[in-house]
């Protein structure tokens, strides 16, 4: 009884081992074709270290792109931090031309009542 107590235990081990087996092959297949998928990007960036001087290998490339997405977040970030100044300069002067438009129309109100 034993025996096959533990014979239906080792098969069953065996078949959860064989489940295993063919779903680390399918994760296998699905992960080698999206390698083969990439590998135009890996491909094009060979062509562009091997045809610009600037550039000794991939990495390079790659950091330099990490540069220009940095320096175009900074220039964004700058440029809304310069529009918001403006907005604040427009403000600021529509205040100042109110303040002396008012002071204008008084100065002609007085200079009429003076006349």
């Amino acid at each position: 009884m034993r025996e096959r107590e533990e014979k239906t235990q080792k098969e069953m081990e065996l078949l959860r081992a064989k489940k295993k087996l063919e779903a680390l092959k399918k994760e296998h297949q699905k992960l080698s074709s999206q390698v083969q998928k990439h590998s135009i990007f890996k491909n094009y960036l060979e062509d562009v270290v091997k045809i610009s001087p600037q550039f000794e290998d991939i990495q390079d490339v790659i950091s330099r792109y990490k540069l220009l997405v940095r320096t175009r977040k900074d220039l964004q970030q700058s440029q809304e931090k310069d529009r918001e100044m403006m907005e604040q300069a427009k403000v600021l002067l529509d205040q100042y031309e109110a303040e002396k438009a008012a002071e204008i129309l008084q100065c002609r109100n007085e200079l009429e009542q003076l006349q």
